[in-house]
């Protein structure tokens, strides 16, 4: 196998696992903050997109640091799912199983040593194939680095249940007999450094295992950038509703969250009766057609979708937000902008720790509308302006002084210069 051509230097090796979604840009904003005060490390990014094959998600880096886009056929890996997506335990499994997961570690292995991996980086470890690099960095005495990227992570000493469905149940059981690699608890995969976002995540991380001298409490990078503004005085008010693809993930009962869509849709109309406003639906990347369409079919009042810029520049002229438990809510309120709250229940969720986000929500204050009037009231009230009290938001966000990718970039450096004299010792 062919190694990337990278320029030589007296700098570590600083490398990032690429999935798409926000964790790439949590991953970027580090990078340009790691080169910008250690110009003489080098930066490779491993684009690993391709190995999820139930996906039809690009990745898009935005930061410094050469790009590499690995195909898994350079890792001894076919992909099986190019007509028709299906999970990637199956397509791994397609492969041998067992021995496949064997061969990746051995490719992923001789590519890291070839580039010279000094340090791994990653937001995410419970993956097959971030597990294989993250075993070929320890093999080639790279160091590892878990950021916790944001709020809501599931961080438990026992892994999530089994999920929905028979290919739920049967992933479950190829991984009980060892034909699938097993999969551990999130932060759990030994790494030299844990970045939580808050002390009651680092608390969670302790009682996982991880040792009290490998964590740091940094907070959360992206959300560094979010800082109350002025918001439009414009008429009609604007007001967003924040979708959650609850059903398509499987996370979530179908004929329950139609339900609470019905009701919210109820209450939208109702309010809108009394105070006309602008309805704009903010889709998620992994939206699916036909929830949307659902909800559509409920709603008598105008509507429009929302351009796909980010969601602060949305929020910008938002007057209040609606949404079940989605990351939006808390950045809406990080913002101050209102938000009201419509919970799915939590005895409908298919997953406990995804019921678990839901509870939080409701036990923050924050307004949550359980019927079409609450939906109603709880909307106009925001409208009018009606005052919320202070909400504890700590737990989720860690600390919002928009020093967060500081520490982070700080902690990562203290290890590089360990590993760095290490070598050189």
């Amino acid at each position: 196998m062919s190694s990337p051509a990278l320029p030589s230097g007296p700098g570590p090796t600083v490398c990032f696992i690429g999935v798409a979604g926000s964790a790439a840009t949590t991953l970027s904003m580090v990078a340009d903050a790691l080169k910008t005060s250690w110009s003489e490390a080098r930066l490779v990014v491993l684009d690993v997109e391709r190995f999820n094959t139930q996906s039809t998600s690009s990745f898009h880096w935005s930061g410094t640091g050469e790009v590499l886009h690995l195909p898994m056929e350079q890792f001894g890996l076919a992909n099986f799912a190019r007509r028709k997506k299906f999970p990637a335990g199956l397509n791994l499994l397609l492969n041998g199983g067992p021995a496949a997961y064997r061969r990746l570690v051995r490719h992923a292995t001789a590519f890291l040593r070839d580039i010279g991996a000094d340090i791994l980086i990653t937001c995410n470890d419970t993956s097959y194939v971030e597990q294989a690099f993250l075993t070929a960095a320890k093999g080639v005495g790279a160091r590892t680095v878990l950021i916790q990227e944001g709020p809501f992570t599931i961080v438990h000493a026992a892994h999530q249940g089994i999920r929905p469905g028979i290919v739920g149940r049967v992933g479950h059981l190829m991984r009980t007999w060892g034909i699938l690699p097993r999969k551990v608890p999130y932060g759990s995969f030994g790494h030299d450094l844990v970045l939580a976002c808050s002390s009651h995540y680092a608390e969670r991380f302790e009682a996982l295992g991880v040792a009290p001298a490998d964590i740091r409490v940094t907070g959360v990078p992206r959300f560094d950038a979010l800082a109350p503004v002025a918001k439009s005085k414009a008429q009609p008010a604007t007001v967003l509703y924040v979708f959650q693809p609850f059903v398509w993930q499987g996370r979530v009962a179908g004929e329950p969250a139609r339900a609470v869509l019905a009701m919210m849709a109820t209450g939208l109309n109702q309010a809108y009766e009394e105070t006309p406003f602008d309805l704009v639906l903010r889709q998620h990347p992994r939206s699916d057609p036909e929830t949307l369409s659902f909800l559509e079919s409920c709603l008598r009042i105008p509507f429009r979708y929302s351009p796909q810029v980010p969601l602060p520049e949305v929020l910008t002229s938002c007057a209040c937000v609606l949404g079940h438990y989605s990351v939006g809510l808390l950045e809406s309120l990080i913002l101050q902008t209102p938000v009201v709250c419509v919970p799915i229940p939590v005895s409908a969720f298919t997953e406990k720790e995804e019921g678990e986000k839901q509870a939080w929500f409701e036990s923050t204050g924050v307004p949550c509308a359980y019927t079409s009037d609450d939906v109603s009231r709880h909307l106009l009230g925001t409208l009018r302006g009606d005052a919320v009290s202070e909400l504890d938001i700590d737990a989720e966000v860690g600390p919002l002084d928009c020093k967060a990718l500081n520490r982070t970039v700080h902690a990562i450096q203290d290890l590089m210069r360990e590993r760095t004299s290490a070598r050189q010792g």
